[in-house]
């Protein structure tokens, strides 16, 4: 994405991704954000956004899932 990687730096998006990797469970998903890069396609765009608002939904109706306990399963 040509007009991302200086608006990343300027809003410091290797930071965000580093907060919210704090809050990852297992190291797998910690990779998985470490990964994550913005989309310019609009339908990946709305799907994505879609998943957000159902899992904000999810969490609001039924509370935090408890993924104290998960187990990577990526091999090691």
């Amino acid at each position: 994405m040509k007009g991302f990687t200086k608006a990343a730096k300027l809003l410091e998006f290797d930071k965000v991704l580093g907060l919210i990797a704090v809050s990852a469970a297992t190291e797998g998903a910690k990779e998985a954000i470490a990964s994550l890069t913005p989309s310019s396609d609009l339908v990946t765009v709305n799907r994505l956004q879609g998943e957000t608002r159902d899992a904000k939904q999810m969490i609001l109706k039924k509370s935090v899932p408890p993924f104290g306990r998960v187990k990577d399963v990526l091999p090691s």
